[in-house]
Order: C-alpha cells, then sequence, then structure tokens
C-alpha cells in the first residue's frame, strides 16, 4: 500500500484510517512472529512489547490480547505543571481489561526528547550557585 501523497485538497479521512488499520495489522503481524518464535525457545518467559500510550500508527488496546502483560514506555515533561494528568491518562490506557497489573518498561525521570535543552550540570566539586551554576 503506498503512503499517502500531497493531495490538492484536504487529506481523506478514509485512506488515512485505512493507512492506520493497515500499520497497526503489519506492526502487529511483526509482533506475532516475533512472539511465537520466543514462546516457542522460551515458553516459561512471558512476552510483552513496548506500548507507547497515544501512540496513532498502533492499537495498544487491541494489542493488549496478544501480550503475556502489558507495559508502557514514559517520558513525561518535568516542565509540564499539568504532567500527572498525562501520566494517570497513560496508565488508564495501558491498564489491561482483565485487570492484571501494567508494568513500566521504560522511563526518564528528566527531559529525554524535545520541549527546552536541559541545562548542564555543575563541574565536579563546584559549591551551589558558584558561577550561575
Amino acid at each position: 500500500m503506498p503512503p499517502l501523497r500531497a493531495a490538492p485538497v484536504f487529506p481523506n479521512p478514509s485512506q488515512k484510517l485505512d493507512l492506520a488499520r493497515f500499520s497497526n495489522d503489519e506492526m502487529l503481524a511483526c509482533f506475532h512472529a516475533e512472539r511465537n518464535l520466543l514462546q516457542a525457545a522460551t515458553p516459561q518467559v512471558p512476552v510483552t512489547t513496548n506500548l507507547m500510550g497515544l501512540f496513532r500508527p498502533s492499537d495498544a488496546w487491541a494489542w493488549g490480547q496478544h501480550m503475556d502483560l502489558a507495559s508502557l514506555d514514559s517520558y513525561p515533561e518535568p516542565a509540564d505543571p499539568e504532567v500527572h494528568v498525562g501520566a494517570a491518562l497513560l496508565a488508564d490506557l495501558t491498564r489491561p481489561p482483565t485487570g492484571e497489573p501494567w508494568y513500566l518498561m521504560e522511563h526518564a525521570l528528566g527531559r529525554s526528547t524535545g520541549g527546552q535543552p536541559t541545562p548542564p550540570s555543575p563541574p565536579a566539586g563546584s559549591a551551589p550557585g558558584a558561577s550561575g551554576w
């Protein structure tokens, strides 16, 4: 399926939906192939993948039934005063319909991507507030 191309008018919502469904199905098929290999080699080890909350190219809720446990990547923006709202939303979206626990697979306590650059750490041995630090 070719990707969406620029059009002289607004994007066709049906094409966007078709591409999203196709992309999700292809990623899920890849996950199935990898999961099946892992389960054959190590049947006692649970299989998961990193869900990413509101990552549009995949339907994380539908993926839940194909994993042994649900896990989440979380990279909150520490400067956002409403960061707890987004964290709660992602936690709720990751919770499987079975009520089983979910796991935090990856997390960053500081800035990781986007936003303002993280200021450098003060030089080793410097006093707090010295030299503009």
